[in-house]
Formats: structure tokens, sequence, C-alpha cells
């Protein structure tokens, strides 16, 4: 089982092949080593992907994803900016003080 994890090309390349030769070298590749299945995995809803794959005669099959590090990112994210309201009080309550 061979899997596509990521694919990117300049606009410019791609009038000239770059992704069809990319892909059928790739292909070869997984063949000689023996995987009977190349995945090309979820298009992200790009239709430009979505055409190109179904070229290949390929058979969509659902792909759930289970993303959990911007759930972690949005909780330190959410405790960077309560540290940083408590530190900004702190400093100007410190200000203040020093002014008086």
């Amino acid at each position: 089982h061979a899997v596509e994890w990521h694919a990117a090309y300049d606009p410019e390349s791609l009038k000239l092949g770059a992704r069809n030769y990319t892909v059928h070298q790739i292909l070869l590749d997984a063949l000689r080593r023996g995987s009977a299945v190349y995945d090309f995995n979820p298009s992200g809803g790009h239709e430009g992907a979505q055409t190109f794959k179904r070229t290949f005669g390929t058979t969509s099959l659902p792909a759930p994803v289970l993303n959990l590090v911007p759930r972690r990112v949005a909780i330190a994210r959410r405790a960077l900016r309560m540290v940083r309201s408590v530190v900004n009080g702190v400093n100007r309550v410190n200000r203040e003080s020093r002014r008086q």
C-alpha cells in the first residue's frame, strides 16, 4: 500500500506535465516494491486534484480524519493569552504605583 502524502506544484510546471511524470514514476516504484494499492489520499476539496485522480480510474473511499493538534494548539494559545493578560495587569498596576 503506497500512500501519497503531499503534492504541490508550480502552475507553470503543471503545464509541462510535471505532475503526470512524477505520479508515473512513483507508481512504477510502488509496483516494483510490490504495492498492490496506490492511495492518492483526500483531495481537500480541490476540484483539479479530484479530476486528475479520476483519470486513473480511482475509487473514492471515506477518509475520516482525526486532527487533535489544532485543539491542543488552541488550548495553549488560550492559556498564553490568559498568562499575558495577568502579566499585563500586574505590569500596569506596577507602573501606576510608581507614578504615585
